[in-house]
């Protein structure tokens, strides 16, 4: 990678002049050593499968924000992946600015390869090949920013592995939430900065007078299907002449929890109004919502 050229410091004299090496290589692509590697050798090696592997039942977050099991990931679905912003870091920036982005699987390779389990310190479970990489937020030393886990590392989260299953009773509740907010509801992106991402409000709109018992109810669901939220109450402008006597409209809103919460929503309402606008909105930069410590590794 030309961009990349490397030279070393070897050794530095006394006299404060330098010993240096440097890669010799000019092209892009070139190989290190032709005599032991060649084109034809690179070449086969880029045909066998990925060494890093999970297992066939590991979750994938899709790119509507479903889990698959990552046996059932096909060439031309679409995924949630992840990227590092190459460019320079802004000023006062520590890290690269790293966002989660859609992205369509182009391959899918499989092998047979033996796997580790790795405990955490949430008491979850993860199996994995012993070398498989993990992202680690910032890059070490050697600039890497993926390294197999260790006793005492810390994994990031970015979303629970499995959504809950809903019950008949559930699902019917579910669908009177979704008629609610493709009536009644909204999704907007709020920016929070020149150097901030967007976050996502997810909201409900209900006058507060004679509709008071919908109000309730959907309190009620929101509380019970586990979100966080709060309202607001305000006077709508055509009715702002009478404001003593007006009926106050409530504006009720999500407590905002990036990814997991769109997730959640997604997955339980189903909402066919702002669909696209929600998984954007949790697609941005603050995604880790938690850290995990290893406790052990079989």
């Amino acid at each position: 990678e030309t961009d990349r050229h490397c030279v070393t410091v070897l050794k530095t004299n006394p006299d404060g002049t330098e010993i240096t090496w440097e890669d010799p290589r000019v092209e892009e692509g070139e190989v290190l050593c032709e005599g032991r590697y060649g084109a034809a050798e690179i070449k086969e090696q880029k045909k066998k499968p990925f060494v890093w592997c999970t297992p066939a039942e590991s979750p994938v977050l899709m790119g509507d924000l479903s889990m698959r099991p990552i046996n059932q990931v096909q060439e031309g679905d679409e995924v949630v992946g992840f990227n590092l912003d190459t460019s320079p870091r802004a000023e006062g920036e520590k890290y690269r600015r790293r966002k989660l982005t859609r992205a369509t699987v182009l391959s899918v390779s499989k092998s047979t390869q033996k796997v580790v389990k790795i405990k955490l310190d949430s008491g979850k479970v993860i199996r994995c090949t012993a070398d498989h990489k993990w992202y680690h937020g910032h890059h070490n030393a050697k600039g890497k920013f993926y390294r197999p886990a260790k006793l005492g590392s810390k994994l990031l989260r970015i979303c629970d592995p499995e959504l809950p299953v809903l019950t008949p009773e559930d699902q019917r509740d579910a669908g009177w939430l979704s008629g609610f907010f493709d009536g009644e509801g909204s999704c907007c992106l709020i920016p929070r900065g020149e150097k901030e991402s967007s976050s996502t409000v997810i909201s409900f709109y209900q006058g507060a007078g004679r509709n008071l018992p919908l109000c309730e109810k959907l309190e009620g669901l929101l509380t019970r299907f586990g979100f966080k939220w709060a309202y607001s109450e305000y006077v709508r402008d055509d009715r702002k002449k009478d404001r003593d006597n007006a009926p106050k409209t409530r504006w009720y809103y999500l407590i905002r929890d990036g990814l997991p919460t769109c997730q959640r929503f997604i997955h339980i309402v189903q909402p066919t109004k702002w669909r696209d606008r929600i998984i954007d909105g949790a697609l941005q930069r603050n995604f880790i919502k938690a850290k995990e410590r290893v406790i052990s590794i079989e």
